[in-house]
């Protein structure tokens, strides 16, 4: 697992990742392992979309709501394989999930919307700007 860069995108490789934690509290936290046993954490603390499964209608979640959404789709990732960890060109993190399970969280003007925390990187939406990126190396 490591961090591509290209202009303004970023994509983390995910061999194998797995979820193997979710968390919820006023934030969203998936803690993710790969082939190789080097983790990845999220952190999800801003609204964010969830595509619960290919073909249906997207809904919007906030983590620090008390909802049956949340609780469901924490149940729903565990133990499940992670297909793609990217930040597009506007600042949106892009999550995919076997089984056609999809979060997309936009940046945030106020808050720090969400963080990637991974072996040797981390990247974090920044408040109205593009991501802070820090590398090992």
């Amino acid at each position: 697992m490591h961090l591509e860069t290209s202009g303004r995108r970023y994509e983390v490789t995910l061999v194998g990742a797995q979820v193997c934690l979710v968390t919820l509290d006023y934030r969203l936290g998936i803690n993710l392992l790969d082939a190789e046993n080097r983790p990845l954490h999220i952190v999800i603390a801003t609204k964010f979309s969830l595509i619960a499964a290919a073909g249906k209608p997207a809904i919007t979640l906030l983590p620090e709501e008390n909802s049956t959404e949340l609780g469901a789709l924490a149940v729903a990732l565990r133990f499940r394989e992670a297909e793609a960890c990217l930040v597009r060109d506007d600042s949106t993190l892009h999550l995919r999930f076997a089984g056609g399970v999809e979060l997309d969280v936009p940046a945030d003007p106020d808050y720090e919307a969400w963080e990637l925390d991974g072996p040797g990187f981390k990247v974090v939406a920044t408040p109205g700007a593009e991501p802070s990126v820090w590398t090992e190396g």
